[in-house]
């Protein structure tokens, strides 16, 4: 019985191999591609060329996504980045510099309001070979992208008194809860944490708590609990394996998901993909543009790859994605060529080379 389930797994294993490589034969998906600043050409570069290796079948397509103002000083995204995104729904993107102490919007979340993107989803994955104080974190965070503390509405009440606007509605918070739910069980994860601030924010953070319980009841295969932000940390630091998804408000998710980052080696090696309503979705490395180091061939492509890998498993593209992350871990795994911020003294271009090598052994 044991031989007739292991021989039917791998024929099934081998028809969508199959099927995958047919479809790629005839069908090239057009990806915008957002370079970015710093060290994100050099990146994106590596990422392309690896994506050449494994003969994904991508096209890629650059686009300038600088914003400009618009009438009323608003700051909007060039129209043909718009126009681009919504007809490819796909994209990657490396870092963006936001100008400090400037009316100039932050990037990522002009970026977010303009396509839609709701959630945004890091999987944080311990690296074997790449030594950290924790060996066996696998959890996702997924911070919901919109609102909260990050809607951008502040005004001044009176001199030297700031107000600044949180905003939680039941319908994105309705969204981002089933999203974190239905990801869970499209990806065999078995529980779903809440994470919140609803003993003090009775009315905001309760809404946003009593929409993920209702998604908890429709979902009812999937444990779910829920937690207040401060534990959440403290229980992380102490053993984050006792976590699996998390779902949160906008500002929680964006220091939590740095934090867990911090537990797999930081945002070098961390992916992140921010998915919308309407079909588009933005893969992206988390990391700075490290002005310091951009141009010398010394930058790490490990998180725009990994987030790359992301994108092509949201495509559907499980065997490309299979073989690229393998050729990554492996290479992090033998310490022959690393970067230096990976224990190494080897170049970006010669590490990409050895992903390269590593993804054409397989073939």
């Amino acid at each position: 019985m044991a031989g007739k389930v292991w021989r039917s797994t791998v024929l099934q294993a081998l028809r969508a191999l199959k099927n995958e490589i047919l479809q790629s034969r005839s069908f090239m998906k057009t990806v915008c591609l957002i370079p970015g600043d710093g060290i994100g050409p050099e990146i994106s570069t590596a990422v392309m060329k690896i994506f050449e290796t494994a003969k994904a079948p991508i096209k890629w397509e650059e686009i300038n996504v600088t914003p400009l103002q618009g009438p009323g000083g608003r700051w909007v995204i060039p129209q043909e980045a718009k126009e681009s995104m919504h007809k490819n729904k796909i994209g990657l993107k490396g870092p963006l510099k936001t100008p400090i102490g400037t009316d100039h919007p932050c990037m990522n979340l002009l970026l977010g309001k303009t396509f839609g993107l709701y959630a945004n989803v890091r999987p944080c994955v311990s690296i074997e070979g790449y030594k950290t104080a924790y060996t066996d974190v696998n959890l996702v965070t997924i911070r919901e992208n919109t609102e909260g503390k990050y809607s951008g509405i502040e005004h001044v009440i009176v001199d030297g008194v700031v107000q600044s606007i949180k905003l939680i509605t039941e319908q994105a918070s309705q969204r981002i809860a089933e999203f974190a739910f239905e990801y869970a069980k499209s990806n065999q994860r078995s529980s779903v944490t809440a994470v919140h601030k609803a003993n003090i924010m009775r009315m905001s953070d309760g809404l946003f708590l009593r929409k993920c319980r209702e998604a908890a009841e429709k979902h009812r295969d999937i444990k779910f609990t829920e937690m207040f932000l401060d534990t959440v940390c403290l229980h992380m630091v102490q053993d984050p394996t006792q976590f699996d998804v998390l779902v949160m408000p906008n500002l929680y998710g964006d220091i939590l998901s740095d934090l867990c980052a911090g537990l797999i080696g930081g945002l070098a090696v961390t992916p992140s993909g921010n998915i919308g309503a309407e079909g588009v979705a933005i893969f992206e490395s988390v990391h700075g543009t490290a002005p310091d180091i951009a141009g010398k061939d010394l930058a790490n492509p490990t998180a725009l790859l990994l987030s790359a890998v992301m994108m092509l498993r949201h495509m559907a593209l499980h065997g490309h994605a299979n073989k690229i992350e393998t050729a990554c871990f492996d290479t992090i795994r033998d310490k022959k060529v690393l970067t230096k911020d990976l224990g190494g003294n080897s170049k970006c271009s010669e590490f990409t080379e050895a992903i390269c090598q590593k993804v054409q052994d397989m073939d």
